[in-house]
């Protein structure tokens, strides 16, 4: 749910009904990781001229509510998205119930949104980070308790009397999913009022949102815009009120462990970026794990006396903690429901279950009820949630009259797509409020994830060096659009199948990419490049890499790919040449080359960041640099194959070259007109390896894509996990 990481759709449109909100089903949120506010960018000041709409409030006593869904990781995305969907099915089936009006105050002005909620359809989905609450993250790694889970995340808490609690929802501030919740309890108040969510926050960050929450009385204002001038922009604003209640692991595990062992609570949903499948189990989740097969986190359990390095427990040591004292209770399982940005995420979510019960040394009949009995749906969310500015705060109480300190800011657009495999079919009837139900995800997450994401990433580093500051400035840009727009048709689209249920949505994938090119031209959403170029190292190894490999087996061009590595390359060696931060998981690592080349070293190291020393001047392209772009291309960990692909490489260089001598504008327009060289090469010199590869290419996606190391014929189990994460430690 774009996680991307930062999920913060709050509501849910469909594309001809841009300002549609609702929804009854309210998740609870465990926050893993929360995205960081980092540096700022602020644009010029709307001044709106356009209409300002409000949704009306659903007025209940919330002590009818209940948790029914917990999440981790509440972000924007998440509180956009998830609980904005519950809130209309809550007040369609509600009509006896009295709403107030309009009054100015967040929590009122919510319960009018959901009042007017109507049932219709709509589908939203909070891309990777882009979609989760806020976009900017601070060191994944700052736990007070544990270093390797405190990164970046937001918070939230507070004493909300809605009794809606089936949802346990890791990351609270990802809002798109509650954005449907909020929807379906307008809808269908009496069958929804069980689903609210809690939210479950992991990493010390998530205080922030837990204050925030508890200081808002769980509600929070979903703020939708859009226009292609500040002058023409239009704002709605939902608020929504299936938030339950947030708590904090590290605060109280044995707490955590129990509100998950609760017969209520059906569904646990997740957005926790990418890297958060891949933390290793630690000691805390040993002892966690121990003390629920004990029942020692039971009842009249004195919470006090649990172990202190239960409070560095990870999010999937805290699942199997509480999925182990379920079964010991002789409870079912709960659904395991993945909203992040990753393709098959159901699937990484189980292998990631799996891995780590092994790892914990459950026994077998447990793993083997984990394999069976336990449900892993894949998810498919999209909806761009930027992160919220001071302006965006401003904006709000300048034209809407509504004090809120974390707003959720979103695009209308929203979409959906759930794979409907959840244990005992029990879930809320969340397509009722416009999510779409399919048996197979895929065919959807592929045309999102390259489409959009992928679209995004191929777009941001060219705009960064054609000298653009937001996303709306690069799609307009005279050399970029027509760049992005062959390179979805001809490259990108050509690896995707179009499936018959998608006419839900568009009649075809060129619509669906025009679409795309339509919502990143909104103003109003502020997205920034600099947000965009984040994680490019995982972005392009999960999403990118697929649609190079597959074109090449197909024989099909990719040199819009190669100019967008080209472009990539010259934006790491451009931040390291000028000490700008690096924000990427591997940034010690994809930025070494250029590191070399200019003679610094790091000055600050982390997780998510590494930061260099500033030359006296930006030093002219030379021999070093050619060679700082061949070690980038050896890096394997991101590459993949294509490291070894001879003829990949070379149209990466072809394109780097032709950016050093002429600029980047000229090179997008060699590209646009088909100037140049043929960039693909020949898989059959891989050998054995390069017909691996083809045997594995799908059509859609490459799973578990063997590396072609010298020896691994000799170590069979060293893999490159392309899309799927296995056997992470």
């Amino acid at each position: 749910m774009f996680h991307h990481g930062n999920h913060r759709a709050g509501v849910f449109a469909p594309t001809r009904f841009p300002t549609r909100f609702g929804g009854p089903f309210c998740p609870v949120s465990i926050s893993p990781r929360h995205p960081t506010p980092h540096r700022t960018v602020l644009v010029t000041k709307f001044v709106m001229s356009g209409s300002v709409t409000r949704a009306p409030a659903l007025v209940c006593d919330r002590g009818e509510l209940s948790t029914g869904i917990v999440h981790f990781g509440v972000g924007g995305f998440h509180r956009s998205h998830q609980q904005v969907r519950v809130c209309p099915i809550l007040c369609a089936k509600n009509v006896g119930r009295p709403f107030s009006e309009p009054r100015g105050d967040v929590s009122e002005v919510l319960l009018r949104a959901i009042h007017r909620m109507k049932r219709v359809p709509n589908v939203t989905t909070g891309l990777g980070r882009a979609n989760s609450g806020v976009s900017t993250r601070r060191p994944w790694f700052s736990h007070p308790h544990n270093p390797i889970l405190s990164r970046s995340s937001p918070p939230r808490n507070s004493p909300l009397t809605f009794a809606l609690n089936s949802l346990a929802f890791l990351l609270v501030l990802s809002f798109q999913p509650q954005a449907y919740l909020d929807e379906l309890l307008r809808v269908d108040f009496e069958n929804t009022k069980s689903w609210c969510y809690t939210g479950l926050g992991v990493l010390s960050f998530d205080t922030k949102m837990r204050d925030y929450l508890v200081a808002n009385k769980f509600t929070y204002p979903v703020v939708s815009r859009t226009g292609e001038t500040p002058e023409t922009m239009a704002m709605h604003v939902h608020h929504v009120v299936t938030l339950r209640d947030m708590l904090l692991s590290f605060e109280n595990p044995a707490a955590a462990v129990r509100l998950l062992s609760s017969p209520d609570v059906k569904i646990v949903s997740l957005t926790i970026t990418e890297f958060g499948y891949r933390v290793p189990i630690n000691e805390g989740d040993r002892t966690l794990v121990k003390l629920a097969l004990d029942g020692a986190v039971d009842g009249a359990h004195n919470d006090e006396a649990t172990p202190a390095e239960c409070a560095g427990a990870t999010v999937f040591g805290i699942l199997l903690a509480a999925l182990a004292n379920r079964k010991r209770h002789g409870l079912r399982p709960f659904t395991i429901m993945s909203c992040d940005n990753l393709p098959h995420n159901g699937e990484v979510a189980k292998r990631r279950v799996l891995g780590a019960a092994a790892d914990l040394d459950l026994d077998p009949a447990t793993q083997q009820w984990l394999e069976t009995e336990a449900k892993y749906p894949s998810t498919m969310v999209d909806r761009i949630t930027p992160a919220t500015s001071n302006e965006d705060i401003v904006s709000l109480k300048e034209n809407a009259d509504i004090t809120d300190a974390w707003p959720v800011m979103c695009e209308p657009y929203k979409h959906w797509v759930i794979e409907d495999d959840f244990v005992d079919g029990a879930r809320p009837a969340w397509e009722t409020v416009g999510a779409l139900l399919v048996p197979d995800v895929r065919p959807h997450e592929l045309m999102k994830v390259r489409l959009l994401n992928v679209g995004h990433s191929a777009m941001c580093y060219a705009g960064v060096l054609a000298g653009c500051e937001h996303v709306h400035e690069a799609v307009t840009h005279k050399m970029i659009k027509p760049f992005l727009k062959r390179l979805m048709r001809e490259e990108i689209a050509a690896s995707l199948v179009a499936d018959p249920s998608m006419e839900a949505l568009v009649c075809g994938l060129d619509q669906y990419a025009e679409l795309v090119l339509s919502r990143f031209k909104n103003v109003a959403v502020k997205d920034t490049l600099d947000r965009i170029a984040m994680d490019g190292s995982e972005k392009f190894r999960v999403q990118g890499r697929a649609v190079v490999m597959e074109g090449l087996a197909a024989d099909r061009t990719v040199r819009g790919f190669a100019l967008y590595v080209a472009a990539w390359a010259h934006f790491l060696r451009k931040a390291v040449m000028e000490g700008s931060v690096v924000r990427d998981a591997s940034a010690s690592l994809i930025v070494a080359p250029w590191a070399d080349v200019a003679g610094v070293g790091p000055v600050e190291s982390a997780v998510t960041a590494t930061e260099y020393a500033v030359p006296a001047r930006l030093p002219p392209q030379t021999a070093e640099d050619a060679a700082a772009l061949q070690r980038f291309l050896d890096i394997e960990e991101v590459f993949g194959v294509l490291a070894q692909h001879e003829g990949w490489r070379q149209a990466v260089v072809r394109e780097f070259e032709d950016i050093a001598t002429s600029g980047v504008e000229a090179t997008l327009l060699g590209y646009i007109f088909g100037v140049g060289h043929n960039s693909n090469g020949d898989l059959a010199q891989l050998g054995s390896n390069g017909a691996r590869l083809s045997e594995r290419v799908s059509g859609t996606f490459i799973l578990d894509e063997v590396c072609a190391h010298e020896d691994a014929a000799a170590a069979p189990d060293i893999t490159d996990e392309a899309v799927a994460f296995v056997s992470l430690y």
